[in-house]
């Protein structure tokens, strides 16, 4: 979240295509690693690693993972559906959730390849409250 925080403060000083890629790759990585569904290979250990392949540095990023239960409900709170398929691997709804300061839904984006420019100005309004 700290790297989309940053994307938007940069496209607060100019609205290039580069910045508004880079709030485009934030959102990505923040949707992916950003809470990880259930599965008991997400030790610490596992996420470290994650970390690592991913070059995600500590100090920017911070990784969850959670009891079965309590993803479950906070897929069902956001309205993602996913499931587990033979693999162990994950299908899930590709859906970018923007909560306000309170914690309550202010946009989804549900699906792939579309325009940011209204999630951007959204995100910028809401970092400067």
């Amino acid at each position: 979240m700290i790297r989309v925080g940053h994307a938007v403060r940069s496209l607060g000083e100019a609205e290039t295509t580069a910045r508004i890629r880079e709030l485009a790759d934030g959102l990505g990585y923040w949707a992916a690693a950003y809470q990880t569904l259930p599965t008991a290979r997400d030790t610490p250990g596992a996420l470290a690693d994650y970390r690592h392949t991913r070059h995600l540095p500590a100090e920017r990023w911070t990784l969850l993972r959670g009891r079965p239960d309590d993803v479950l409900e906070l897929a069902a709170l956001l309205g993602i559906k996913y499931k587990e398929d033979a693999r162990g691997q994950f299908a899930h709804s590709n859906v970018i959730t923007i909560l306000n300061s309170q914690g309550e839904i202010v946009q989804q984006r549900i699906g792939l390849n579309q325009d940011i420019q209204e999630t951007v100005r959204l995100i910028q309004q809401l970092a400067a409250k």
